[in-house]
């Protein structure tokens, strides 16, 4: 978990300022954001499928881990428009399998996934901010380029492939009976409360590049130091590893429906406060609440739809969340880029837009969804 989110975590906090200094101009931006998005779409269903019917998990993902590292390498010395969008996609469809493959080999080990994953999923985000706080130390040393994140991203990558050999062995598991895994998935997710919950996370990952994307550029709007940029957006992967390790407590206390209910409303509130925009001191305040939406609804979803998956469909129940996501993050990226341009750079209404959207899904969530203990037999069964 550690190294598979630290080559994302050493990419994607400087990527938009990095572009903003190559001169790209925001549509550009938003486009060249948009491939996180777009490379899931492209790749998680056929990757769920070669996990769970073809290939162990565990050596696709050091195969994938191997190719991550040569691309980041090259992405770092790369100015050209078209020449990192294309490296940049192409590094999405690597990662975004190895991130869902990782947690597959997780729930498939784990002897209770509902009370240790929180545990193990917390030291992904202490692994997304590693790279920040040793960039701290790079910049402190006056060496001022942002590639060089890029750089240690592709060495982290290269770590990852050769631990993920390590792994405990995650073999397919053939099922004759339902050979294309996704499709068999999906069908898995037929409930009310299932597509609710479907619903809430893409309405999640809509706004999520809101803060990927747009909440780096306001900061350097705001003045915040280059250097400490990364630290600073840091504070909501500090609030994301707490509530990760205190989900064991709290699932059983209060239940999934409770904790993501929560999440929901605290991610709402803090686009609020970005969207108030000023002082940079609201902005900052805002950023926890980007971590417990991530570990309160996006982790804990996760182990709903594993609990609802069949063990012969779990790779491809978590790459059918990795496709809705995909497809949500590649509207999102390009809605903030033509509403940059429409707002002329002003960053702020926004994300007050966002609350208002996400306040909406707070309330279909309240209403439509209820705890699911297990797929339904009859599902089950087919």
């Amino acid at each position: 978990m550690f190294l598979q989110y630290a080559a994302p975590g050493a990419l994607l906090p400087l990527y938009s300022t990095r572009l903003k200094e190559l001169g790209f101009d925001p549509m550009t931006i938003a486009a060249c954001c948009a491939t996180q998005a777009l490379g899931y779409v492209l790749v998680s269903l056929s990757a769920g499928q070669t996990a769970d019917r073809w290939f162990s998990a565990e050596r696709c993902v050091a195969v994938l881990g191997a190719l991550e590292g040569v691309v980041l390498w090259v992405l770092a010395d790369l100015s050209d428009p078209y020449a990192v969008f294309g490296v940049t996609l192409l590094y999405w469809m690597l990662t975004g399998p190895i991130i869902f493959l990782g947690t597959t080999v997780c729930f498939n080990h784990l002897r209770s996934p509902e009370s240790e994953f929180g545990a193990i999923r917390l030291w992904g985000t202490v692994g997304w901010m590693a790279p920040g706080w040793l960039m701290v130390a790079w910049f402190s040393a006056g060496r001022a380029d942002t590639a060089d994140a890029f750089r240690l991203g592709a060495l982290l990558a290269f770590a990852l492939a050769g631990y993920a050999l390590t792994l405990p062995p995650t073999p397919p598991r053939r099922n004759p009976a339902a050979r294309f895994a996704p499709l068999a998935a999906l069908r898995q997710l037929r409930s009310r409360t299932c597509v609710v919950f479907l619903v809430c996370t893409f309405g999640v990952y809509l706004f999520w590049p809101f803060t990927t994307q747009g909440t780096p550029l306001l900061l350097k709007q705001l003045g915040v130091p280059h250097a400490w940029m990364m630290p600073t957006l840091t504070l909501a992967q500090a609030v994301e590893a707490t509530t990760l390790g205190l989900l064991p407590l709290l699932l059983p206390r209060l239940g999934a429906r409770a904790v993501m209910l929560g999440a929901l409303a605290a991610w709402t509130l803090g686009l609020f406060l970005t969207g108030v925009g000023r002082p940079v001191e609201v902005v900052v305040a805002s950023l926890p609440c980007n971590g417990l939406i991530v570990s309160g609804f996006l982790v804990v979803g996760q182990m709903f739809a594993n609990r609802q998956a069949r063990p012969d469909l779990r790779s491809s129940m978590q790459a059918l969340l990795t496709f809705v996501s995909g497809l949500a993050m590649l509207l999102g990226h390009l809605l903030l880029g033509a509403m940059r341009l429409w707002l002329g750079g002003d960053l702020p209404p926004a994300f007050a837009a966002a609350a208002a959207v996400t306040a909406v899904l707070l309330v279909v969530f309240a209403a439509g969804f209820y705890e699911v203990e297990s797929v339904p037999t009859a599902l089950a069964a087919e």
